[in-house]
């Protein structure tokens, strides 16, 4: 599965709500349901929008409005300077952010104590920025779905009582919680920009893939952790080892 892992945390983060409520959209309608350019790893209207390289916003407006919908055509993107193009400038992104993620370590490793209130304060802290930049996204959802105000009040009631199972119901904000809480724990290495990156991808695999193929360590972190237990997904170093099930 190569869907966007972002278009993924959009749609997790509004059902969340909407599950409260009981109007919540299976996640099967939302990643089959459109076109082969949902499922590739790209989010092509907002790299249309936000590319900062002019030759990359051509290349995807073209892929846009082409309504050609071959994976030879995307294929063609793939190997263009525009995606690699788009591939340095994620690089920087994903930089950044292991910059940021190494901040936010040393904070929970020097000023909380309990690793309980750590995972707690480390997810609560994704939650509050992944909720402010999804905040249209989620709304315009909401209200699609025919959230009334009785609705809005029950959900508004709810999550302060219910916080840690509200943050549970969001598989990629718990997943990415506890695979860098477990990151985190491991303080001789730095986190590196593919830390980052690995764990947005394996966030939107692990719970909607049926087998998962990734490192050693983060098939550790997932084990120890128990998430492909709790997601029934069957994780590997390598795929030949599917041969020995």
């Amino acid at each position: 599965m190569m869907c966007s892992y972002q278009k993924i945390e959009k749609f997790e983060y509004a059902n969340a709500l909407l599950r409260i409520v009981g109007k919540e959209e299976p996640i099967e309608q939302y990643l089959f349901k459109k076109s082969i350019y949902h499922l590739i790893d790209l989010s092509l209207e907002e790299i249309s929008v936000n590319a900062k390289d002019e030759k990359l916003k051509d290349a995807v407006q073209q892929l846009l409005i082409s309504h050609e919908e071959s994976a030879d055509y995307l294929l063609q993107l793939i190997n263009s300077q525009a995606y690699s193009d788009l591939r340095d400038q994620g690089r920087l992104e994903w930089t950044q952010s292991a910059i940021e993620s190494e901040k936010m370590r040393q904070e929970l490793f020097n000023n909380i104590k309990d690793d309980v209130q750590r995972y707690r304060h480390l997810v609560a802290s994704e939650y509050e920025q992944k909720r402010r930049l999804y905040q249209e996204f989620i709304w315009s959802k909401i209200k699609s779905k025919g959230v009334t105000s009785q609705d809005i009040e029950k959900i508004i009631e709810y999550i302060p009582n219910n916080f840690d199972a509200f943050l549970e119901s969001i598989p990629s904000l718990y997943i990415r919680g506890r695979l860098m809480f477990q990151r985190f724990k491991d303080q001789a290495k730095p986190i590196h920009r593919n830390d980052v990156k690995d764990t947005a991808f394996l966030c939107t695999a692990i719970p909607y893939c049926e087998i998962v193929v990734t490192e050693n360590s983060w098939v550790d972190y997932i084990k120890r952790e128990k998430l492909d237990i709790k997601y029934n997904t069957k994780v590997f170093t390598d795929l030949n080892e599917l041969l020995n099930e």
